[in-house]
């Protein structure tokens, strides 16, 4: 009897901590897609025009962390920290909580896109979204980081 109710127990409370994980996961995600859309409004903010590397979908890498967390760099001539990072991976990415593999393949950095002609507008698979930059995550799909990211089921985006 001692067991069958410790296995009926189990039965509900296993599926439910896992649930929360991924809650926990996306939750993390949101806000930290959120924050780095400020980290980016800011620098725009200051500098009032973006790097010329910016203009496309790109993915947050090494030289885009090191230009928001302050290094005195060409794009960040002022050594100004627009975003304290948590951690990046060797390779200097900053990859999202849905991240657990150590195999490159699998790795999924955040992904951002700005508004580069300046007319407060940006296009995500044809849909036109009136912000100066956006943030993405693909979440829990793991697909290709800068395929439209607008569409692709399981993206966590800022502009949601």
């Amino acid at each position: 009897m001692v067991i069958s109710i410790i296995g009926l127990l189990l039965g509900v409370i296993v599926p439910s901590y896992f649930s929360i994980r991924e809650k926990a996961k996306y939750t993390k995600t949101k806000v930290t897609v959120k924050n780095l859309e400020t980290a980016f409004k800011a620098y725009l903010d200051h500098y009032r025009v973006w790097p010329d590397a910016w203009g496309a979908a790109k993915e947050i890498d090494a030289t885009v962390i090191n230009i928001l967390k302050g290094d005195k760099i060409a794009d960040n001539n002022d050594g100004i920290a627009f975003y304290e990072f948590e951690a990046t991976n060797s390779t200097g990415a900053f990859l999202d909580p849905f991240t657990t593999s150590t195999d490159p393949n699998v790795e999924k950095p955040y992904c951002f896109q700005v508004d580069d002609n300046y007319d407060n507008k940006i296009d995500v698979g044809g849909q036109d979204l009136y912000r100066t930059v956006i943030v993405w995550s693909v979440g829990t799909n793991r697909s290709d980081t800068l395929a439209d990211p607008a569409t692709k089921e399981g993206n966590v985006k800022s502009w949601d």
